[in-house]
């Protein structure tokens, strides 16, 4: 009974020693937090390759099924062997991603290539649509300063547009305006030329992180059942057996 007793007090302690240690956790991270959600940043930033590898490797993996399956069906006696069927199987499993890819390309890129003609064949149109367009309001604007009410407003001198710029517009400021809009201009594409350059560091980088990722890809599908197993061990070491058994289904 004593025995039992002292269990009982054992295991109530190291509830409540688990407890306050997940209450002190919880604080602390609360109270850090920003430096927590940036090292997480970080990490993530880190481990990018490795999500793009696993999603590669997923969606990878059922084609390698089929190739290990269904086209190197030979049988396995020895570990060079099962190594064997596996390179070979991995090899026609990127064959068959690049047709895959290559044939979706030829599907896109034709279709892109002839809307680009049927634009490029129609521009002339627009371009005499457009000049059309402002020839016939300069011919209205024209005609409105014609007339005689207008000419009694602005003058007798003022018979078109360009007369009415030339009497009303001071073309020296206007060019100084143009001038000062062109300098705050570069100033604003300096200004913004730092991001620009993260842009395209950015798209640098996401090329690395998918070439990298497709590095760990082909190492996952190299070593699954090993990984595998090897998790299957991580989560059996740290969960009661019916959590195990629920994240296995």
């Amino acid at each position: 009974m004593k025995i039992d007793w002292n269990q009982k007090y054992t295991t109530i302690a190291v509830y409540a020693v688990l407890v306050a240690l997940a209450i002190i956790i919880l604080a602390a991270a609360a109270i850090n937090f920003p430096a927590i959600s940036s090292a997480l940043g970080k990490l993530n930033s880190i481990m990018t390759p490795v999500w793009y590898g696993l999603i590669f490797a997923y969606l990878a993996n059922p084609i390698l099924k089929f190739c290990e399956k269904h086209i190197f069906r030979f049988k396995i006696t020895t570990k060079r062997q099962k190594s064997a069927k596996r390179a070979l199987s991995m090899i026609m499993t990127l064959i068959i991603i690049l047709i895959i890819l290559t044939i979706l390309l030829l599907l896109i890129i034709p279709q892109v290539y002839l809307s680009f003609v049927d634009l490029s064949s129609k521009m002339s149109g627009y371009i005499q649509s457009t000049t059309k367009l402002i020839d016939d309001f300069t011919a209205n604007i024209d005609g409105f300063f014609s007339n005689s009410v207008f000419s009694d407003i602005f003058g007798s001198d003022v018979n078109t547009i360009s007369d009415f710029f030339d009497k009303y517009i001071d073309l020296d400021k206007l060019s100084s305006t143009v001038q000062d809009m062109i300098t705050d201009l570069t100033v604003a594409i300096k200004d913004h030329f730092p991001q620009v350059v993260g842009i395209f560091s950015g798209i640098a980088s996401g090329f690395l992180n998918v070439v990298i990722g497709i590095c760990f890809s082909l190492y996952f599908l190299a070593s699954k059942e090993k990984l595998v197993a090897q998790l299957k061990k991580l989560l059996r070491s740290v969960t009661t057996q019916n959590s195990y058994n629920g994240i296995l289904e």
